[in-house]
């Protein structure tokens, strides 16, 4: 291998590990808003997917809660996290959403879901 190849395998290399890094890795709880509604849910990032488990709220009979739901991670800057549930990869009829958060000033995440919902994101 000549020495421009092997640079530019170097550069290749380094930057594809660069942006494997997830600023949002570890455990988060995840409030919820929707019109009445209010509930939490657990959420776990590692690098590009996770899961996320809605809490069970008022003792109702949902399928859809309580479930390991995959999620993969569409974007993860500095500012921003997006990704999507796959609630029906979980259990036929458990919603998909898109999520799309910012970081606030305080350090949480705040953003919606594109089935309305609000979302709040706190580390754990």
């Amino acid at each position: 291998m000549n020495y421009a190849r092997w640079l530019l395998f170097l550069v290749a290399a380094t930057n594809a590990s660069a942006q494997d890094k997830n600023p949002y890795d570890g455990e988060w709880l995840i409030k919820i808003e929707r019109n009445a509604y209010r509930g939490e849910a657990d959420l776990t990032i590692t690098g590009t997917d996770g899961t996320y488990r809605r809490r069970l709220v008022g003792g109702k009979d949902d399928p859809c809660a309580k479930r390991e739901i995959p999620i993969t991670i569409t974007k993860a800057t500095a500012d921003e996290l997006e990704y999507t549930i796959y609630g029906s990869k979980a259990l036929a009829g458990c919603p998909d959403g898109q999520v799309t958060m910012k970081k606030a000033a305080d350090g949480t995440l705040e953003g919606s879901v594109s089935n309305g919902a609000k979302f709040k994101q706190i580390k754990k």
